[in-house]
């Protein structure tokens, strides 16, 4: 990178530019439970929005990022240049490094990267920020897998309108469930939710007549 453009980054937001029973004895008295009604397929209870915070409050996250950043992959024998830019929702991470070295970072479907996001996370909320939209790139892999999801989820989509049968995909980040979600909203008959907790959280897409309590397409995983 030229002299001249890691300065013009530089002058900008301190180097930053503008996701039972009863043991009782005997015959008891029952009363009548009412049941509860059935969870709906995803029926986990969804997290809050990320709301917006003020571009300060991001501008004053950013060296916290950096530090961290280039401390964490300075351990790690990487050596990587932090290009972070202040977007409208957030905190936007490029991680300029080798070929190499890029291929570790991002790991197996971006696994490695999901990590390293997750913990700059972490350490902002640490540092008593508030919680915000963090997205760290390594070459553009994002915007590349961001292209091979939808594909993906429009291919499902007209399988599951096809079949009449839900589909289940993968475990997937909370970022890539995002666009697959983002991907299938205005598909007419269809309908999208996320189920399982933790490291099993993975997308399903319903069409939208589906019977809830029915049997889904559990040979069929992306």
């Amino acid at each position: 990178m030229t002299e001249s453009k890691s300065n013009k980054r530089g002058a900008r937001n301190g180097g930053a530019r503008r996701g039972p029973r009863s043991r009782g004895r005997g015959p008891r008295a029952t009363t009548p439970v009412q049941a509860k009604p059935a969870a709906k397929p995803g029926g986990v209870p969804k997290r809050p929005p990320i709301k917006k915070l003020s571009d300060e409050t991001y501008a004053e996250a950013v060296p916290v990022v950096r530090s961290f950043l280039e401390s964490v992959l300075g351990l790690l024998g990487v050596e990587v240049e932090v290009d972070i830019d202040i977007e409208e929702d957030g905190l936007h991470c490029d991680l300029n490094t080798s070929d190499e070295d890029g291929g570790l970072l991002i790991g197996r479907h971006g696994s490695t990267l999901d990590s390293l996001q997750y913990l700059t996370l972490r350490v902002l909320q640490a540092e008593g920020f508030e919680r915000m939209r963090i997205t760290l790139d390594v070459g553009g892999y994002r915007t590349r897998r961001e292209k091979v999801l939808r594909e993906l989820a429009h291919g499902v989509g007209a399988k599951v309108l096809d079949s009449g049968r839900p589909y289940h995909f993968d475990p997937m980040s909370a970022m890539e469930r995002r666009v697959v979600h983002m991907a299938l909203m205005e598909v007419q008959g269809l309908r999208t939710e996320s189920e399982g907790e933790g490291r099993n959280r993975h997308v399903v897409v319903f069409p939208d007549s589906a019977d809830e309590g029915g049997g889904t397409d559990s040979s069929a995983r992306a």
